[in-house]
């Protein structure tokens, strides 16, 4: 988890201007324990990619289908 912004930094160099990131993830809450691997992703992490010069095209949170049913994220974001 300490190396998620430093990540999600790197990634994002990789999405040229105009260029698009879409991005998958089991998400949690702050107030949730990080859990193991895969880590689910907190939405205030997600949102840093604004600050990296992503603009939020698309997201949605939502619970999958399985049992018991896992919180996940989709979002799409468009490179300024």
């Amino acid at each position: 988890p300490e190396l998620r912004a430093e990540a999600l930094n790197k990634i994002s160099g990789f999405v040229a201007p105009g260029g698009y990131l879409l991005l998958i993830s089991r998400l949690r809450d702050e107030s949730e324990e990080a859990g193991s691997m895969p880590w689910p992703l907190l939405r205030s992490e997600i949102d840093s990619l604004k600050t990296l010069g992503f603009a939020e095209r698309y997201a949605e949170d939502y619970l999958d289908g399985e049992q018991p049913a896992v919180r996940r994220f989709r979002g799409c974001y468009r490179r300024k």
